[in-house]
């Protein structure tokens, strides 16, 4: 696991990271200046987890 953040930059990679998750996600943000301030503002951080197993049943 990864964490990432906060971010004091708005314009950092912690902050960065955010933003490509979002775009991943979502698309495009219509204000992207906004987003970064409350990404800082609200200390937002992201989490990166690798996934070693998934257990479950084959159904078919």
């Amino acid at each position: 696991m990864t964490l990432t953040g906060p971010g004091t930059d708005p314009h950092g990679r912690e902050v960065e990271a955010l933003v490509d998750y979002y775009r991943m996600a979502a698309g495009e943000h219509p204000d992207w200046e906004e987003y970064r301030s409350v990404m800082v503002s609200d200390r937002r951080v992201l989490i990166a987890m690798a996934v070693d197993h998934v257990y479950g049943a084959n159904i078919r």
